[in-house]
């Protein structure tokens, strides 16, 4: 299995995407909070783009491993920002990227964003490339000062901004450095509002390496691990979710 730090593709059509919108303004209070995914019902809307077949297929595509979803997910309303912010990692401590960096582990990100990404308007992500042949271990100090400068010339140099379009189903590791793209403060009254869906998954690896050290045992069976899934199916796709103190344990340790 090849590590992949970032990956998208078009998966909605535009008709798709202002149903998905009207849908959330109706019902601005799903927006900005936790939502459990393995409360959905299977014919319920939201979990029908979510789990769509055409996009299961594309993360199992690209990630070639079973797939397991953290219960819950967000659905960001306007989160803009006005200056520029620092990159950062959402599993960014050592001993995250110790798990995270082995090329058998998965945790991640998949964003739906129900706009497009547009210099001083925003709509999406900024991210800086990782250098080629990283293998993201935080532990070598000469490594870590090369990264860090390649990290400083790239953003100064380059434009880093990630041109996403409406429709677009975009995944990146925990470890990919990123931050919201800028929107210009004078442009907020003439833009429509942003919406981007958020959800996280990992891999059977991920969990069991985890788990050995929160539980402090050599051997996580995948039998035990089983008792604290919930499967539902949408619309015929089947998914696996983490229930709630295993998608606790685990996040609270790599990063939720």
């Amino acid at each position: 299995m090849k590590f992949k730090t970032i990956f998208r593709k078009n998966i909605f059509d535009l008709n798709e995407i202002a149903e998905l919108r009207s849908f959330l303004k109706k019902k601005s209070n799903l927006c900005n909070i936790d939502i459990d995914i393995s409360k959905f019902e299977q014919n319920d809307y939201l979990p029908k783009h979510m789990f769509s077949k055409k996009l299961l297929d594309f993360l199992k595509e690209n990630l070639q491993d079973e797939l397991f979803f953290i219960q819950n997910f967000v659905i960001q309303k306007n989160n803009r920002t006005f200056n520029k912010e620092k990159y950062h990692k959402d599993s960014g401590k050592a001993h995250q990227s110790d798990i995270l960096s082995k090329k058998e582990n998965i945790y991640g990100k998949i964003g739906i964003p129900l706009q497009d990404n547009i210099k001083d308007v925003g709509g999406g992500i900024d991210y800086l490339k990782p250098m080629f042949l990283d293998n993201f271990k935080d532990k070598n100090q000469i490594i870590n000062k090369i990264r860090a400068l390649y990290y400083i010339l790239q953003d100064k140099f380059t434009d880093t901004q990630l041109y996403s379009k409406a429709g677009d189903v975009i995944y990146f590791s925990a470890l990919l450095s990123h931050r919201t793209t800028l929107t210009n403060k004078l442009k907020v009254n003439s833009i429509d509002d942003k919406y981007v869906i958020y959800f996280q998954l990992t891999n059977l690896n991920t969990i069991k390496d985890v788990l050995r050290i929160t539980r402090n045992k050599k051997n996580i069976s995948s039998e035990d691990i089983n008792k604290e899934l919930i499967t539902k199916d949408f619309n015929g796709n089947k998914i696996k979710i983490l229930n709630n103190n295993l998608s606790q344990e685990v996040g609270n340790y790599i990063g939720l």
